[in-house]
């Protein structure tokens, strides 16, 4: 989890996706089971450049994760997305997969997708730098959140004990 945190930390300084959507797309590529550790940052990457032009990240990670899944099958599935194999390629996809070389055809696709993919999801753009500040802002928020919470819920209990004090005062007075 911690890797996966750091990692999306990662993604969003150098993309326009935040650091909770990308956890969110890992998250999804984790429990699909699709990817292996020597893929897994290149899909998350990918994902992120998908998504840029295909409803979100998560929605690209779910996408490419299930097509990773089951190479011979999947292929379809990235159709949606665009991305066209010949018959030459699907046939070579296929016969890795019934090879149970399942990293050798995920490869096959990846190097697909990056050629059609890879570099969007980077900042290019005036609008693509607000969408930036705005996740830093967000994090910024959240890591001040996580901070002061233990505090406030001490201040809070405090201010409770002293209220009912006080009521408690008024009553007998």
């Amino acid at each position: 989890k911690e890797e996966v945190e750091a990692f999306s930390a990662v993604m969003q300084r150098k993309g326009i996706f935040g650091d909770t959507e990308v956890t969110k797309a890992a998250t999804k590529l984790l429990e699909l089971r699709a990817v292996t550790r020597e893929t897994f940052e290149d899909v998350v990457k990918l994902s992120g450049d998908i998504g840029v032009r295909f409803g979100g990240i998560e929605h690209a990670a779910a996408t490419l994760g299930r097509a990773l899944a089951d190479p011979a099958r999947g292929l379809h599935r990235l159709r949606t997305i665009g991305i066209i194999f010949t018959k030459s390629e699907q046939d070579k996809i296929q016969a890795l997969a019934k090879s149970n070389n399942l990293l050798g055809a995920q490869k096959l696709i990846l190097d697909k997708v990056r050629a059609s993919y890879e570099g969007l999801n980077s900042i290019k753009t005036p609008a693509d730098q607000w969408r930036q500040i705005k996740n830093d802002l967000a994090s910024i928020a959240q890591s001040l959140g996580e901070k002061i919470y233990p505090s406030a819920v001490a201040i809070g209990h405090e201010v409770v004990r002293i209220t009912r004090t006080i009521a408690m005062l008024v009553g007998r007075a």
